[in-house]
């Protein structure tokens, strides 16, 4: 009997350490997820503020060209923040090494999120031809009274609110998905 009883409290015992064991299992991947998700959510904001950031430059190199003004204060600010914004959309869609926010090289997952994927792919396209204008506007051979430059700078500005929706959605999807994992740490813990 007193075996019986023993071996019935060591099995409970047993039982009750390997739940704990999964719950702090559980945990930790969850808090790491969390890392990763505060990462991603931080880097697509960032998208939204370059995109902004980016048209200011493009109308601050078309100020100048206007003017008749020989080099650019905005044209090497202008190439950085693209090539940011580029290798940063490519990261979140992808997979692959961005520059973090505090300019340390950090590696994002690629996005698994069906919605996250469509809506990235769109910002994408639209970035494309947002980037070629930005490269049109930029040509120091391209004058401010071209039709070429002109059909660039209305584009840019028609179209940067559209990369900074595209990427606020993706923002937002990000955070749904933080949040749902949030939401599941919490039921584990209960």
């Amino acid at each position: 009997m007193k075996i019986y009883l023993k071996l019935k409290t060591m099995i409970l015992l047993g039982g009750f350490l390997c739940i704990i064991s999964l719950i702090i299992a559980a945990n930790f991947y969850l808090n790491r997820l969390q890392k990763d998700y505060a990462l991603i959510i931080n880097l697509a904001g960032r998208q939204r503020m370059l995109s902004q950031k980016m048209t200011k430059e493009v109308l601050g190199i078309a100020r100048q060209k206007e003017r008749n003004l020989s080099e650019s204060d905005y044209s090497e600010s202008l190439s950085k923040t693209k090539g940011l914004f580029s290798k940063t959309l490519s990261a979140l869609t992808y997979g692959g090494k961005t520059p973090g926010s505090d300019g340390k090289e950090v590696t994002l997952p690629p996005a698994s999120n069906s919605e996250a994927i469509n809506k990235l792919r769109e910002a994408s396209e639209l970035w494309n031809k947002f980037s070629n204008n930005i490269e049109t506007v930029s040509n120091p051979h391209i004058t401010a009274d071209s039709e070429e430059f002109k059909k660039a700078i209305s584009f840019i500005e028609a179209n940067n609110g559209a990369i900074l929706s595209a990427m606020n959605t993706v923002t937002e999807i990000f955070q749904q998905e933080a949040d749902s994992a949030i939401s599941l740490l919490e039921k584990i813990q209960i």
